[in-house]
């Protein structure tokens, strides 16, 4: 803490006066990093992250106070986990009430008229200044961002970057190009969650707490993948939410304990592919690039085996949400 807050020391000898860095206490009115109240015989200048400088108000005039103010903001620009922007996103993604959020987000230099995409990006090297610079220039420099632990939150303008905050199709060609571009940087394994756009500063949280459900639901049923939307992944949010427990239950219920062979990739492709061809037999054998007897035959096999067949739209259904489960929780 000494070494983070070191130019408090300049202003101890500046001012004459000894600083106390201490809690700030969560009953007192929220303030950005940077500004500062009044609180019984002390004022207290807000670092962020919980943290506060006091001085007594008898040592303080309005000079002093304003030239306090300015240190603290040129230290949080400088970047780090104490930036004032790393604190607002921390505080919101924590789920932290903050009754002026709105007031907030204009100080931070927020134009809270606009529609933002929100999106996550998860990786060990994703608050790193190359991963953000890349991030950055992608789109133009015209987000907002907060880095908390592992992970970076961003609010993309989309009227800025002349986007329909509508056309989720334009959207996710948008985060795959950057999925993409990260690749091609070298940088493997980062996951990135897309939510739909939001107009509304309230909304920001509950956005961003979706984007961390979408990233695990991402993981468990999309290991292959690197971008996610949650708006293509209702049913894999609700699955991630069943205990591995429950899911191996259903599974035994739906094909039965020693059918559970017959559940491979092979058979979830067939389904899936049927489903969205509405069990049409013919246009399913033309996309999987077979012939209609060979799917007639391994759909034949599957009925003898475990009862379901999956001509039939509630048997198809269930058995894909059966596969769902073996994909996400790797039960064999």
């Amino acid at each position: 803490m000494k070494e983070k807050y070191a130019w408090v020391d300049q202003v101890n000898q500046i001012i004459g006066a000894i600083g106390e860095i201490e809690q700030y206490a969560l009953e007192l009115t929220p303030i950005l990093a940077g500004q500062s109240i009044e609180h019984g015989e002390k004022r207290l200048f807000y670092l962020g992250e919980g943290q506060c400088l006091s001085y007594p108000c008898s040592l303080l005039n309005e000079q002093i106070v304003k030239f306090i103010e300015l240190l603290i903001n040129q230290a949080a620009s400088r970047g780090g986990e104490g930036t004032v922007w790393d604190a607002f996103f921390r505080n919101i993604v924590n789920g932290k009430p903050l009754p002026h959020i709105q007031e907030q987000a204009t100080q931070l230099g927020v134009d809270t008229t606009c529609t933002f995409l929100p999106m996550i990006v998860n990786h060990s090297l994703a608050v790193t200044p190359p991963v953000v610079q890349i991030i950055e220039s992608y789109f133009e420099r015209k987000v907002f961002k907060g880095m908390v632990d592992d992970s970076g939150y961003y609010l993309i303008p989309l009227q800025e970057l002349s986007l329909d905050p509508q056309d989720q199709e334009a959207q996710e060609e948008l985060g795959r190009g950057l999925g993409e571009l990260l690749v091609e940087e070298g940088i493997d394994g980062v996951r990135m969650a897309f939510m739909p756009s939001v107009s509304a500063v309230e909304e920001w949280g509950s956005s961003f707490q979706t984007g961390q459900l979408t990233l695990h639901a991402g993981k468990v049923f999309h290991e292959d993948q690197n971008v996610y939307f949650s708006w293509n992944m209702t049913l894999e949010l609700l699955l991630s939410e069943i205990s591995k427990e429950r899911a191996v239950l259903f599974i035994k219920d739906i094909v039965g304990t020693n059918s559970l062979k017959s559940l491979n990739h092979e058979l979830f492709l067939t389904v899936q592919v049927l489903l969205e061809e509405n069990l049409n037999v013919s246009e399913t054998a033309r996309k999987l690039y077979i012939h209609r007897n060979t799917l007639l035959y391994r759909i034949e096999k599957f009925k003898q085996e475990t009862g379901r067949d999956i001509r039939n739209g509630q048997d198809a259904y269930m058995v894909y949400l059966a596969l769902m489960l073996c994909k996400g929780f790797h039960t064999n």
